[in-house]
């Protein structure tokens, strides 16, 4: 009975291992609640080995919810990371954080920004990298956030004159403040995705790849700041139409038969309106 019983034991031991490898590397438990922004990057999946693989591009500022964080030996930590984390991409480490798009990924934390939701900005704007003493010296920052640029706007009760934001320049997020409100500002879906066609046709030296990305973008509803941008440059891709041919019109002097004797008005007058209706093409033969 006893040696049953060991058997038994091990068989449900070696179960309970062959159990726990089949359960996925991480198991969330906590809850997608923190509005964040991707503003460049990919996505990425832990594979089974315990790497992070690219799963798929992401869209530069698409609107994420991140989980928080349950690891106690980090108590100060907001966001659920994976801390010097290696990848299948290349040799170095890196920190990733969970979000939620649709379906569970992890994004590289220099490429997130926590606490914020998208924006376009659709004019350009002084910036400061501190907390401007005064408006009047915000505007006239040198630093300037483009036209047309997409934006991660954080949410703040504290500020009233300025607003916080993260935004790429040169290749690297950087954060800043711009004056609250901007006057031509736009959180519209739509103008997201038309500035980034508006980027791409940009990018692009094949003038037909052009037009196709302008004009997927001239068909959402755009705010007309940007919807003015974007048609003088998909109108800058048409040729100029070629002035009309001038018609050479040539003047020849018909002289008329000379009567003899005293014309009679009846017999020889002329209908104008007969004649300019196709009627009486020789006045004379009556």
């Amino acid at each position: 009975m006893k040696k049953i019983s060991l058997c038994l034991g091990i068989a449900l031991a070696v179960l309970a291992m062959a159990c726990k490898k089949e359960q996925p590397v991480s198991v969330s438990i906590s809850e997608p609640l923190i509005p964040a922004v991707v503003l460049a990057g990919t996505y990425w999946q832990l594979n089974e080995q315990g790497l992070m693989q690219p799963e798929l591009p992401a869209t530069q500022g698409e609107y994420v919810l991140v989980y928080l964080n349950t690891d106690k030996d980090y108590p100060d930590t907001v966001a659920e990371t994976r801390r010097g984390q290696a990848n299948t991409s290349d040799q170095e480490q890196h920190d990733y954080i969970h979000v939620f798009s649709d379906s569970e990924h992890w994004v590289r934390a220099e490429t997130l920004a926590l606490g914020a939701k998208p924006a376009v900005l659709l004019d350009e704007s002084p910036v400061s990298a501190t907390e401007p003493e005064s408006p009047e010296q915000l505007a006239k920052s040198e630093s300037l956030i483009p036209a047309n640029t997409i934006i991660a706007v954080h949410h703040s009760g504290i500020l009233i004159d300025y607003l916080k934001v993260t935004y790429i320049a040169n290749g690297a997020m950087q954060t800043g403040y711009i004056l609250n409100p901007h006057p031509h500002f736009s959180t519209s879906a739509d103008d997201a995705k038309a500035v980034l066609l508006y980027n791409q046709a940009q990018a692009t030296e094949n003038t037909e790849e052009k037009k196709l990305l302008l004009d997927s973008a001239l068909a959402l509803n755009l705010s007309p700041p940007l919807q003015k941008t974007i048609q003088a440059a998909r109108t800058a891709l048409e040729p100029p139409p070629k002035p009309k041919a001038k018609t050479n019109v040539s003047y020849e002097t018909v002289q008329l038969p000379k009567l003899k004797g005293s014309l009679s008005k009846g017999r020889y007058s002329v209908n104008i309106n007969e004649l300019m209706s196709g009627g009486t093409s020789d006045p004379f033969n009556k």
